[in-house]
């Protein structure tokens, strides 16, 4: 179980994520109406050029989850959630890759072979991910308190670290050639070379804000800070997304004031995740219908990995928290934005056919199972019977898990 301690700083993390990630179906299909398969405003001659806002905007957010990653809140957190989110991550990676292998195989027959397994196990990272958004303000609406639900959001509020970790290391580590060396044992090393500029970049961003200074000063600070790290990322092609996680680890390990930085970052960062969204939106391929094919057999069966699986581990640790036993794995069915930001981060760096289809298969499907998951994760928390209804109060509502 949850310490006391753990729950209050990831749920602001994840109420914060809510306001950010709300309208991700919404200006993603804006984005696709704007986009040259559409009305046309927003040309791919645009989309190169504002390329480097996506690289902003990745590197932000992985900042933005960094930061709240401090080693007091690993103490904090019960062993029994971390193996929940270990057993979550290594059976998506262990079902969905070789199927997706398999899939991409058909698809794209000549294709190389570590390209495909590249974009399978893209596309089992992005399915291991799970958006607190609807589960955090289904539970407002309802509203739903207890220690079911405090526990639910705080391993939805931890389900992106492990999977941005693995993508992290695959991304470098399995296909080189997409940062421009093209034996497998560079991909070793290029991924500590990765780890070294987020590193040095976090501190310089802890150095950069010691001095005493208004909220102003600080957000030109970060504003500049994260600028840097775009840049970097994006003139050598690193993955920026990760790049910022390392980062932000650093800072919220590091730097005293992270609380006002976490509140600046956040300031920017909606207006970038915004312009982001849309132009992920005007830059999918949807050419073909094995795109809808691939997505519709991806949300199936990452619904099912989540049912069984995530489920049953979730059964396993907590067994006295959820009557209907393995059905606790269907909140977690949301999928949001950091899923799209991983196979957006993947595609920048290839020109590989593979990386528009697997980018436009996430999309589709990230649509599908967010509408899906209002009502499935609902019926889960109302099932789960800490529905507290007007003018009641259950015991416990204020307990952490």
């Amino acid at each position: 179980m949850a310490r006391p301690g753990i729950s209050g700083s990831l749920l602001r993390l994840a109420l914060l994520l809510c306001r950010l990630f709300a309208l991700v179906p919404e200006l993603l299909l804006l984005g696709v109406f704007l986009g040259p398969r559409a009305v046309g405003l927003i040309t791919a001659e645009v989309m190169a050029d504002l390329e480097p806002v996506i690289y902003l905007t990745l590197g932000s957010i992985g900042l933005l989850i960094g930061i709240e990653a401090t080693w007091g809140q690993v103490r904090k957190t019960s062993p029994a959630i971390v193996r929940v989110l270990v057993q979550d991550t290594s059976a998506f990676l262990a079902v969905v890759t070789p199927l997706a292998f398999l899939a991409l195989m058909r698809l794209f027959p000549d294709a190389p072979v570590m390209e495909r397994l590249l974009f399978a196990a893209v596309l089992a990272v992005t399915a291991s991910v799970s958006s607190p958004t609807i589960l955090a303000l289904l539970s407002l609406i309802l509203p739903s308190r207890g220690p079911f639900t405090n526990t639910a959001k705080i391993i939805a509020a931890l389900n992106p670290f492990l999977p941005l970790l693995v993508f992290g290391l695959l991304a470098t580590v399995i296909h080189p050639t997409f940062y421009g060396v093209g034996v497998f044992g560079f991909g070793v090393l290029w991924w500590l070379f990765l780890n070294l500029v987020a590193v040095t970049l976090g501190f310089f961003m802890v150095l950069f804000t010691r001095e005493r200074c208004t909220d102003n000063e600080m957000l030109l600070l970060i504003v500049g800070t994260v600028l840097v790290v775009g840049g970097v990322c994006y003139f050598l092609q690193l993955p920026s997304l990760y790049t910022g996680l390392v980062m932000g680890l650093v800072v919220g390990n590091l730097s005293r004031k992270r609380d006002q930085i976490f509140r600046e970052l956040h300031l920017i960062e909606k207006i970038l995740f915004v312009a982001f969204l849309i132009l992920v939106g005007a830059s999918l391929e949807i050419d073909t219908i094995a795109v809808f094919v691939m997505a519709a057999g991806y949300a199936v069966v990452r619904m099912v990995v989540k049912l069984v699986a995530t489920g049953r581990a979730f059964e396993a640790k907590f067994p006295h928290l959820y009557p209907f036993r393995h059905r606790s794995g269907l909140v977690f069915v949301a999928q949001g934005g950091i899923a799209l930001a991983i196979a957006m981060d993947c595609s920048l760096a290839s020109e590989s056919d593979l990386a528009g289809f697997t980018l436009a298969v996430v999309a589709v499907a990230v649509l599908v199972n967010d509408i899906a998951a209002v009502a499935v994760t609902k019926r889960a928390l109302i099932q789960a019977g800490e529905v507290v209804k007007p003018g009641r109060r259950r015991r416990g509502d204020e307990g952490d898990a």
